[in-house]
Order: C-alpha cells, then sequence, then structure tokens
C-alpha cells in the first residue's frame, strides 16, 4: 500500500513534525510513502525552487529517515538526473525516488540507465508546462505516439540542410540523421545553442543549460556534419543541390 503525503501544509496547516507522527501513526499499515510539496509548485518544482544537486523535497525524506519510521519513503518532484539519484540512495537519504516528468521528457529513460548511459538522458526542463498527452518541451516524439502512421520509415536516404543551429534546428538535425538522411547543420555563429546560450548566465536557468549541454553532446555523437561560423548563403545552398531544407534561423527582436 502506497499514500501520497505532503510533508508540509500552507498556514494555517502542519510542519514536517506533525508530518513525521503522522507516517509513525501509519506504521505497520502503509508500505510506501510518497512524499510531495505542498502545493503544486513544490511537487512540480522548477529551476526557482529545487536545484539538480539537491532536489527540493529530498530533505523530507532525509527526516523520515533520521526519525526511524518502518516503512519506505519516496519522495517525489524534480528528480530526474542519474547521478543525484544514485547518490541520494546511497548515501541513506531516501528508500525509493518517484518520478513522472523525466519519462515523459525521454521514454526511453530506463533503457539507457540500464545500458550505462546515464549522460544521454534527455533532461526535463521542469518548465511546469502541461505534461500530459500530447505535450512536451523536449520530446517531440511524446506528442505523436498515437499516430505513428504521420510519419512511416523513410524509404531512401536524402541529403538535408538544417539552417540555424538553436535548440529547434539541432532537434531536427538529430530527428532526420536518426531517420537515415545525411544532415549538414549550419550555424552562423561560433557555438550551438541559439537563444538557449544565455542559460549560462542565470543560476536558476541551469535546467535549460542542462538541456543544452545534452544537445550538444548528442549532435556530437550523432552522423551530423555541423559547420559553425557558416553562413548558408543561396549559392552556397544551390551548390550542395540538397534534396531538402529545415530553416530554423530564429527571429530577430525588434
Amino acid at each position: 500500500i502506497e499514500i501520497q503525503t505532503s510533508a508540509t501544509a500552507e498556514e494555517p496547516g502542519y510542519d514536517v513534525d506533525y508530518w513525521l507522527d503522522f507516517c509513525q501513526l501509519c506504521q505497520g499499515l502503509v508500505d510506501i510513502f510518497q512524499v510531495r510539496g505542498w502545493d503544486g509548485s513544490y511537487t512540480h518544482v522548477t529551476g526557482f525552487n529545487s536545484t539538480k544537486e539537491n532536489p527540493y523535497n529530498l530533505q523530507f525524506a532525509e527526516a523520515f529517515k533520521r526519525r526511524g519510521i518502518r516503512g519506505l519513503v519516496a519522495p517525489v518532484g524534480g528528480f530526474g538526473d542519474p547521478e543525484t539519484m544514485e547518490r541520494a540512495l546511497a548515501e541513506g537519504k531516501t528508500d525509493l525516488i518517484a518520478m513522472a516528468r523525466q519519462y515523459i521528457a525521454d521514454l526511453h529513460f530506463a533503457d539507457k540507465i540500464k545500458a550505462g548511459h546515464p549522460e544521454d538522458v534527455t533532461p526535463c526542463l521542469r518548465c511546469m508546462g502541461k505534461c500530459d498527452f500530447p505535450s512536451c518541451a523536449v520530446n517531440p516524439y511524446y506528442g505523436v505516439l498515437k499516430f505513428p502512421e504521420l510519419f512511416p520509415a523513410p524509404t531512401d536516404s536524402k541529403r538535408v540542410a538544417v539552417l540555424g543551429g538553436g535548440p529547434a534546428g539541432i532537434r531536427a538535425a538529430l530527428a532526420a540523421a536518426e531517420r537515415g538522411h545525411q544532415v549538414d547543420l549550419y550555424e552562423a555563429s561560433d557555438a550551438l545553442g541559439g537563444q538557449a546560450k544565455f542559460s549560462k548566465y542565470c543560476d536558476f536557468k541551469w535546467n535549460l543549460r542542462d538541456y543544452l549541454n545534452w544537445m550538444i553532446r548528442q549532435t556530437e555523437k550523432a552522423p551530423v556534419r555541423v559547420l559553425l561560423g557558416t553562413r548558408a548563403t543561396p549559392d552556397r545552398i544551390r551548390a550542395e543541390q540538397y534534396d531538402a531544407l529545415i530553416c530554423a534561423m530564429g527571429s530577430r527582436p525588434r
């Protein structure tokens, strides 16, 4: 039997000690105590109120373990980084970890962990978006799971040029390469990332920075030719005789 609990509640609610007292009363009746935040923003945490190294609700699992309550505790909210979760388990801060959004961000999360490639896990942005079907900011495949006929397997390999090395261009290049096409990714500046490059200047955008680093790593692994500092002029594109163009050149502020 598993129950969902909040370790604290908004005034005039209760505090952590009250929650721990309640959990002790449930000993022998409940097997797993899932602990969440006191409202939606602390259950579905963001980069503003939680960090990768110390997810907000982990503190309540630690308190549960210190109290010595009989049963398993499973914090939820903001978990997804394999290294952080492994460390929390190894240090005895929690027994289990509950998560849902990370599995939406990467449908193959468990497979990548078991294969020994945690660096390939697509990071969840914790963007508080509409995380139910068919929307995910970082998983374009999630929205078409029910409609495989929209994307039949390609019959032959084509030469594809992707113009723009921001998030949209990178994901388009990765998707095209994954489907067996020959891909050139053009970026006029000296680095990939587009608007996501600004994430390195704000501490609370650590999740977007992780996603940018993940995209760059995947591009380096994929059979994609990246052309940095290269403008895709009409003459160059015509000379290369591509079969298809994907324009992901972003916008310019007015």
